[in-house]
């Protein structure tokens, strides 16, 4: 019986069809106009873009000691670093963080990562009981889990909101890569169109678990996926094969204003709320958030958004492409990764890309955790 039972649960995921018992309708809101601010630099300047690279191509992002930390994608002017943002001026604090990774070491995959030029550095997290100790995930040339660490300059770990601000103006903030452990996903999980540029994307700590949780961005049904990890699986070097949480993600309805949009998941983020834990996903070509239940494999509500330029206006193409919380204040912060290579990204009224838009810079936006969360039974 037990054998039966996992075998069906097993073809249920691979088909992205649960029969998961007392499911519920999504919850569907809207959000008003969110304006976003331009990222710069600490000199209030543009990256701007080559043959090939994007800008800063911002990816992954959690909030931490006042901070937001973000990574560069593979097509970023910084492939393999890491950025430090100040919500409040939504400017960098210093300059990129070079993940940096040992010459010698017992696993092979470092060598591999050193001979990359541009990993495909995708969501980013933070270990729950070490400040110091983050998690990266990468997408698009190899399914990696990457534990890094922050010290300062001197390899002494960085304790103090202040001391982490005051030294990454410095430049003195040092980001080691610890380990690399191979990720392994069952055959049939082929990602959308055999893209591999569709599979990992977004990174959490699940709330009160030793955890860690994965979106696959969109499978060849159509739909996204979530995966459970263990922190020491996570950290152990060795080929680690995560578990599929059921989700009714065939449950959402398109979005009515962008109906030829199919549901992805990039971001993702825990939070507790109502003594309840949740994850909340940002589906990016649909440009929602969605509040999960993890427990229960529910989605409970789809929150519309309606991501503007600095100055109110409506634009054609924004690709939101991860989600922090800052816990204490109550802010969820949004990134975009301006990536356009049809130029795309632009003002709705104009023709084509004009100024910091042709320059690929990527905006922040800010939202009212609880116009997200508030409500839920």
């Amino acid at each position: 019986m037990k054998t039966t039972l996992l075998l069906f649960l097993a073809v249920a995921v691979s088909k992205g069809a649960f029969a998961l018992e007392g499911v519920r309708k999504v919850e569907y809101r809207q959000l008003g106009p969110l304006r976003g601010r331009w990222i710069l630099t600490e000199d209030n300047q543009t990256v701007p873009p080559d043959s090939f690279r994007r800008g800063l191509q911002t990816s992954g992002l959690f909030y931490d000691r006042g901070l937001l930390w973000a990574v560069g994608d593979q097509r970023s002017q910084y492939p393999g670093h890491l950025f430090l943002i100040d919500p409040a001026t939504a400017r960098l604090v210093g300059k990129p963080i070079r993940m940096e990774a040992p010459e010698k070491h017992d696993n092979p995959l470092m060598e591999k990562y050193r001979a990359l030029p541009n990993s495909d550095l995708e969501g980013l997290t933070r270990h729950p009981h070490d400040r110091n100790t983050l998690f990266a995930v990468t997408e698009d040339k190899h399914q990696w889990i990457i534990e890094l660490r922050v010290e300062s300059a001197g390899g002494v770990p960085i304790d103090t909101s202040g001391s982490l601000r005051r030294q990454a103006a410095g430049s003195k903030v040092r980001v080691r890569i610890v380990q690399i452990t191979p990720l392994r996903f069952p055959e049939a999980l082929r990602p959308f169109r055999d893209d591999t540029n569709s599979r990992l994307e977004g990174l959490t700590t699940l709330a009160d678990e030793d955890s860690l949780i994965l979106s696959y961005e969109r499978l060849h049904d159509e739909l996204p996926r979530l995966f459970r990890l263990s922190i020491d699986e996570a950290r152990s070097g060795r080929p680690a094969a995560p578990t599929p949480l059921a989700m009714d993600f065939a449950a959402v309805e398109r979005r009515s204003n962008k109906s030829r949009a199919r549901l992805n998941l990039n971001g993702l983020v825990s939070r507790r709320h109502a003594n309840r834990s949740f994850c909340i996903a940002l589906a990016r070509d649909q440009e929602r958030v969605l509040v999960l239940d993890c427990n229960i494999g529910h989605v409970l509500r789809s929150v519309d958004l309606d991501f503007r330029s600095p100055d109110g206006q409506a634009m054609l193409w924004v690709s939101p492409e991860a989600v922090a919380l800052d816990r204490e204040s109550g802010r969820l912060w949004i990134i975009n990764d301006p990536d356009s290579i049809r130029g795309n990204y632009r003002l709705l009224k104009d023709g084509k890309a004009l100024g910091k838009f042709a320059d690929y810079t990527p905006l922040l936006f800010e939202v009212d955790i609880e116009s997200v969360l508030g409500g839920l039974p």
